[in-house]
């Protein structure tokens, strides 16, 4: 029956690949649990009586995930020191009467960085109390949607200064404070540095070096005590101004193409049919900073903090992406793209047989 199962196997690619998938499903749940069983926490509450304060250091806290973040570690007892853009926003001022400690950050700011670096230095060194900075949490990013041709180069230079130069210049500016206290440091990536996306090639790019370098951080630094993770937080865009400047920014775009380009994107309607969709999601109600509602990204992200031994990567993922990203690895490369367009569900290009006849007959 065995070698019958394998005959079959062989005679279909596709139950080989299902079956594949299915067995991997399998085994790679097992060793989540036992990883899980085996795992340890670290002391949640600091200890005062030492005069000791422990800190947790997170950025981009305006708004969506680090703004959530930062609560929730205010939350644990962690003295949060946070960087936002908005120093007088009103996130800045929830944090502060928590008594967070804000200071603003702008990564496209070629001093802000230093001066931050140098803030933090300052504090532990005029403080009577002993400081001990228990994470870095690089959180702050940026991301817009938009076919690659039609992104600006600001646009492209922003995604990299902010989601992987700004965070490698801040880690190497703490490194001493971070291999002094043996800390955490938590890289806050993206599903898009799994699976490279549509729509999102630039920010997938960004998302994917920052994965790569995080893993060769997580041997680097392993050796003075200092643990690496990846945290993938999962999509929660209506809830972040992650996609705030969404509109202007493809106002910016249809104005910078020139006419022959604008009239290629123009057919069918698809330019207008594509940013119409995606500024109906972008839209957010109000400025007023929200903590995220879905637990498991708090569940997960205590996991990635507060494990003794913690994994590579942490995921917060509904079982929907589980599903996708198994197949995009394992089906063969017309069906993954399919699957990804799908996906996605962005609006299709389908201009007619006439218009397809035009474009090929007309020199852009």
């Amino acid at each position: 029956m065995a070698l019958g199962l394998v005959e079959l196997m062989n005679q279909n690619p596709l139950i080989h690949v299902t079956s594949t998938v299915v067995l991997t499903g399998i085994f790679y749940g097992a060793y989540l649990q036992m990883r899980k069983s085996f795992s340890r926490r670290l002391s949640v509450i600091p200890d005062h009586k030492k005069g000791t304060i422990q800190a947790v250091v997170i950025t981009g806290c305006d708004s969506g995930l680090g703004y959530s973040l930062a609560l929730y570690c205010s939350d644990l007892g962690f003295k949060v020191i946070a960087t936002v853009l908005e120093p007088e926003g009103p996130a800045a001022e929830r944090l502060r009467e928590l008594g967070c400690l804000i200071y603003k950050v702008d990564y496209t700011s070629q001093n802000d960085v230093k001066q931050f670096a140098n803030g933090i230095d300052a504090l532990i060194r005029d403080s009577r109390d002993d400081w001990e900075i228990r994470a870095l949490v690089n959180n702050a990013a940026v991301m817009m949607f938009g076919e690659f041709e039609w992104l600006l180069p600001k646009h492209v230079e922003t995604h990299f200064e902010v989601n992987v130069l700004g965070p490698m210049k801040l880690t190497k500016e703490l490194l001493p404070i971070l291999r002094r206290d043996k800390s955490r440091l938590i890289n806050v990536v993206s599903h898009c540095a799994l699976e490279a996306l549509p729509g999102l090639s630039v920010y997938s790019g960004t998302k994917s070096a920052m994965l790569g370098w995080n893993n060769a951080l997580r041997v680097e630094l392993g050796k003075y005590g200092v643990k690496v993770v990846a945290f993938v937080p999962g999509s929660f865009i209506t809830e972040s101004g992650l996609m705030r400047s969404q509109i202007k920014q493809f106002s910016e775009m249809h104005r910078s193409m020139k006419p022959e380009v604008q009239s290629f994107y123009n057919t069918g309607g698809y330019f207008d049919r594509y940013t119409d969709y995606l500024s109906a999601i972008s839209k957010i109600p109000d400025n007023k900073p929200r903590p995220l509602e879905n637990p498991k990204v708090y569940q997960v992200f205590d996991s990635a903090l507060l494990d003794e031994k913690p994994n590579a990567i942490y995921k917060c993922e509904p079982m929907r992406y589980q599903m996708y990203h198994t197949l995009f690895k394992y089906l063969p490369t017309f069906m993954r793209d399919k699957l990804v367009e799908r996906f996605m569900q962005m609006p299709a290009w389908n201009p007619s047989i006439r218009q397809v006849k035009a474009l090929l007959t007309r020199k852009i």
